[in-house]
């Protein structure tokens, strides 16, 4: 994360972007993952780990920049992202229980 904020010293709204992307990451490293799948995890949090960035343009292409969508909700930094978070995963557990698509469907 620390990289990420110095690489984008100059871009303050880009930096913005990628601090809340990080942390509505459900893992942070793969490590964490794989990890987490041993232990066992629910499908929405598998599908929302592993197509990401695809969950994320989904929301925007509903919501708009998720950057501004977040400022525009102008509550606690936590509340904010909560709110984000909860809309993504109402998209991810309609797309669950419409395709039927479960952890254990998914090749290895």
């Amino acid at each position: 994360m620390r990289l990420s904020q110095n690489r984008n010293k100059f871009n303050p709204d880009k930096a913005d972007r990628e601090k809340i992307l990080y942390n509505l990451m459900p893992y942070a490293s793969d490590i964490d993952f794989d990890k987490a799948i041993t232990r066992g995890i629910d499908d929405e949090t598998f599908h929302y780990q592993t197509r990401f960035n695809y969950w994320i343009s989904a929301f925007e292409a509903s919501y708009g920049d998720i950057l501004y969508f977040y400022e525009l909700l102008g509550k606690t930094e936590s509340e904010n992202l909560n709110t984000i978070n909860n809309l993504i995963l109402i998209n991810i557990k309609e797309y669950v229980k419409q395709s039927g698509s479960t952890l254990e469907s998914v090749p290895e």
